[in-house]
Formats: structure tokens, sequence, C-alpha cells
């Protein structure tokens, strides 16, 4: 089967996107299925955005979802799996609480999420693929 990198240009500026990292997919599309990379809440300009502020950094990074999804072709409500790491327990009712804004409709995604020590930088505080 076909196999198609998805590295669309407004995320392309990460640390992992666009020309400079060929071996980075933010998502890969095989047939209609579509398999996002860990996502964190990087701006355009591959900057961590609300540092210190797990809202902030949850939003930007559904909205990276959705940048993803929409440049294969899908939207949120496709997703059929996604899956978390947060570095604070004190932050799923925030969580819990965002998700139902974005995963709102018929059938939500099935969900795994973990609390771990660290992610990839001291500022990530959510982790989030699909």
């Amino acid at each position: 089967m076909k196999k198609e990198m998805i590295n669309p240009e407004e995320l392309a500026k990460t640390p992992y996107g666009g020309e400079g990292a060929p071996w980075y997919s933010g998502a890969v599309k095989v047939g209609n299925t579509i398999y996002i990379s860990l996502q964190v809440a990087r701006n355009e300009y591959g900057n961590i955005v609300g540092p210190g502020d797990f809202r902030v950094q949850l939003e930007k990074v559904i909205e990276n979802m959705k940048v993803l999804l929409a440049s294969a072709g899908a939207t949120l409500e496709n997703l059929v799996f996604t899956s978390f790491y947060i570095t604070d327990k004190a932050n799923i009712p925030a969580l819990m609480e965002i998700q139902k804004k974005y995963f709102t409709f018929p059938i939500p995604p099935a969900t795994q999420g973990m609390v771990i020590t660290s992610l990839c930088g001291a500022e990530v505080l959510i982790e989030m693929s699909g």
C-alpha cells in the first residue's frame, strides 16, 4: 500500500517538520487510515506556546492535529483513537473539559492516557497523538 507523508506548511517550521527533516512525518496516510505522530504545542515558528499553561498547550496540540488531519482530507470527527501523555495528574480535569469541547460528536475517539515524569522538553506539559 502507498504511504503518504503529511507535513503541512503551517507546521513545517517545527524542529521536526519541513524540508530539513525528511525523516519525520507529522502524520502518515495509508489508504484511508491516518496515523498522527505525537504532537506538542508548537506554533508555526517551532516555539512552544503557553509555557506553564496546560490549557493553552492542549488547545494548540489539538489545533495542530486539526491541521494535520485537514491536510490528509479528514477532521477530528474521523479520529478513532487518541493517546496523550501529561506530566501532572492535576491537569486531568482540564484535559477532560477541553476534550469535551473538541470531541463532542456521536462517537468520540477511544482514548488512552498516561501521567509520566517528563516529556520532550521541560516546558512541554502534554503530548498527544491520534
